[in-house]
């Protein structure tokens, strides 16, 4: 079972301001199609949150749609298992 350090410790690096500015300017007219993942990891409304959290960690991804069917009904992100390990919800 992953803990809260876990996920803590999977952020990446801050990254050096005038480094992102001028990869940012690269990437200004190019549609959202071109970075989107095409590889979604979904979870059903009803899996349980350590999935979420195993997810997370071992895909090292920071967020998960939820869906109810091929509907997306919400999205679970890495703050919101540390959020719900610190306040004792799991």
């Amino acid at each position: 079972m992953p803990t809260y350090e876990d996920l803590l410790s999977s952020e990446p690096a801050i990254v050096d301001i005038d480094v992102m500015e001028t990869r940012a300017a690269t990437i200004r007219d190019k549609p959202a199609s071109s970075i989107m993942t095409r590889k979604v990891v979904t979870l059903k409304e009803d899996d349980d949150v350590l999935d979420a959290a195993a997810m997370i960690l071992l895909k090292h991804i920071k967020n998960i749609p939820i869906v109810r069917g091929k509907q997306v009904v919400g999205i679970v992100a890495r703050i919101n298992v540390i959020n719900a390990i610190m306040q004792g919800k799991i």
